[in-house]
């Protein structure tokens, strides 16, 4: 990798800590834009289709899901075509796993570049979220092009599609700096949670809609901040609103993971090359 040129900032006693460790970003870009660009050049070295496997995977799923749906119900009279209805989770669930295993894993998978210069951990976990925003970038798009195949536009829904964006930035990102945090403190609780996030796929209305669930277990899924999230994208897409005052448990939840989290993340930062 080429070297790049850094410079550290001295913090002053009346600079609070966060604002300095976000200033830090700032000042890190070009390492952060460097190992962008090292990261996606091997994630797609000798591959033929590059970049359009980011469309794959989310196609290979609605793929699935669709015959699967299809062999069951058969011809699909839903007011909302299924295909339309899942893509959005699809898209929404599988960039959370993927910055979880990425930008989540951030201090382990570059301890040693951590160890060998003065990188801040947020720039770190930034880099890896970025790249995995690519994804959603090439998901939403596929969202859209599905939404003029089947003729239900609704451009003024689709207003809503960035406040889905900055909610599901939010709710990865907390999630992030929780995992993060567990890889510090506890590698049990972290495989711990790595596992219960294979099965929270199930109680996450990904592939299905929350209606099919019964109403006393729903209200407890609506505290799920990416329910909520997921809600607000098939808003934009669909046209279906949300209209249940639970996800506003999620909401505020997602609040309090995310801003903790940050908090946490920074105290820890400087005691994780000791740790690891």
């Amino acid at each position: 990798m080429n070297k790049v040129n850094s410079t550290i900032i001295i913090r002053n006693k009346q600079t609070p800590k966060i604002a300095f460790q976000l200033k830090q970003l700032w000042n890190f870009r070009h390492l952060m834009l460097a190992l962008i660009k090292r990261e996606l050049k091997t994630r797609y070295a000798r591959t033929y289709f590059g970049l359009l496997w980011s469309f794959m995977k989310p196609l290979s799923y609605l793929t699935v899901y669709g015959l699967f749906y299809f062999m069951l119900i058969g011809k699909d009279k839903a007011h909302i075509p299924y295909l339309l209805n899942i893509l959005p989770g699809i898209v929404a669930w599988q960039f959370f796993t993927d910055t979880i295993h990425q930008a989540g894993q951030a201090l382990n998978l570059d301890i040693a570049l951590k160890k060998k210069n003065y990188i801040p951990g947020l720039v770190l976990v930034m880099y890896r979220f970025f790249i995995s925003s690519i994804d959603l970038v090439v998901g939403l798009l596929l969202c859209l092009l599905l939404m003029l195949y089947f003729h239900k536009e609704n451009y003024l829904c689709l207003l809503m599609m960035p406040l889905a964006v900055l909610f599901h930035l939010t709710a990865s990102l907390a999630f992030v700096f929780w995992t993060n945090i567990l890889s510090i403190k506890s590698k049990d609780m972290l495989q711990f949670f790595m596992t219960f996030l294979g099965f929270a796929w199930w109680f996450t209305p990904v592939i299905y809609s929350p209606e099919l669930v019964p109403e006393i277990f729903r209200n407890v899924m609506y505290i799920n901040p990416m329910a909520g999230v997921i809600g607000i994208y098939r808003w934009a897409i669909t046209g279906e609103a949300i209209t249940s005052p639970w996800y506003l448990c999620g909401f505020i939840l997602m609040l309090l993971m995310f801003f903790s989290g940050l908090f946490i993340f920074l105290k820890l930062d400087k005691d994780a090359v000791d740790i690891l």
